[in-house]
C-alpha cells in the first residue's frame, strides 16, 4: 500500500519511468536491428512485447494493482462468455480475410494474433491501467486524466 499511496502523490515519477522503459527497450530493439539486419521486423517486435509484458507483470505485482487497473476473478464462469460478444461483428469478415491472406499459414497467422494480443495487453496495462489511475488518484479528475494518459501514449 505504501508504493500506491507514493504513486498518488508522485504520478509523474510513474509515466517518466514506463516511458523510459518503452523508449529504451525500443531503442535497444533499433540498435539490435541495424547490427543482425538478418533478424525479422516481427521476431523483434515480438521479443520487444514480450520484455514490455514482463515489465507490465513486474510493474503490477510490485505495486499490488492487479484489482485496481482492472484485473479481477471473474464472478461466475458464465461471464466468459460476454468476452465472446465483441466477436460477434467480426466473424462474419473472417473467411475473407483468410482468403486475402492465403500466402500466410495457420502458424503465421497465430503468430500474428499472438503478437496483436501483446501489444494490446501492453498499451492497456501501461496507459489505461497504471497511468490512467495514477493520475487520477492524484485528483486530476476523470477526464484530464484521461487526456493526459492519452497524450503519454501518443508520445510512446
Amino acid at each position: 500500500m505504501q508504493s500506491t499511496a507514493f504513486l498518488a502523490r508522485r504520478p509523474w515519477l510513474l509515466i517518466a519511468f514506463v516511458v523510459t522503459s518503452v523508449a529504451a527497450v525500443n531503442g535497444v530493439a533499433a540498435g539490435i536491428a541495424v547490427a543482425l539486419p538478418e533478424l525479422s521486423a516481427t521476431a523483434l517486435e515480438m521479443i520487444v512485447e514480450l520484455i514490455l509484458v514482463a515489465l507490465a507483470i513486474a510493474l503490477l505485482t510490485a505495486l499490488r494493482s492487479w484489482g485496481r487497473v482492472g484485473f479481477r476473478a471473474l464472478i461466475r464462469l458464465s461471464d466468459l462468455r460476454l468476452y465472446l460478444l465483441p466477436l460477434f461483428p467480426v466473424l462474419p469478415a473472417v473467411p475473407a480475410a483468410i482468403v486475402g491472406i492465403t500466402g500466410m499459414c495457420f502458424g503465421e497467422i497465430l503468430y500474428f494474433l499472438i503478437l496483436a494480443c501483446l501489444i494490446g495487453l501492453v498499451e492497456e496495462v501501461f496507459f489505461r491501467g497504471l497511468i490512467l489511475q495514477a493520475l487520477a488518484a492524484r485528483g486530476l479528475g476523470g477526464r484530464r486524466s484521461f487526456q493526459a494518459s492519452s497524450l503519454v501514449q501518443c508520445i510512446c
